[in-house]
């Protein structure tokens, strides 16, 4: 587990900067990566009828420890940057992209959702 999947121990729960290792970043992403599909695969698996809390909102807070990583990350590559983050940025960029259209192309999820609207 890397240290960017953990609750950070600091004030304001900011980021560890001085402890996180770029050897870190990969396998954070992996686990996000893996957690987030998780938390789409339960929303859209719900036998529940859907609703605005447990589809809509559900689905805003599903994510958030990618997000987090993500931010932490490509701020970095943006100010940092060096070839062993871009070589990262790389690599990442074509998995979140994958993960982006799973979910917005997810029928079962679509279909939560429509019924909430409808």
């Amino acid at each position: 587990m890397s240290i960017l999947n953990t609750k950070f121990n600091t004030v304001h729960d900011t980021a560890p900067f001085s402890k996180i290792k770029i050897n870190d970043y990969l396998p954070a992403f992996e686990q996000a990566i893996q957690e987030t599909r998780k938390e789409i695969d339960a929303i859209a698996q719900n036998t529940e009828k859907p609703s605005f809390s447990n589809t809509v909102e559900a689905l805003a807070f599903s994510g958030m420890e990618l997000d987090r990583v993500s931010t932490i990350f490509f701020n970095l590559h943006s100010a940092e940057t060096n070839e062993e983050m871009d070589r990262i940025a790389q690599e990442v960029a074509p998995k979140l992209s994958e993960l982006a259209n799973d979910i917005t192309l997810n029928l079962a999820l679509f279909e939560r959702i429509k019924e909430v609207y409808t």
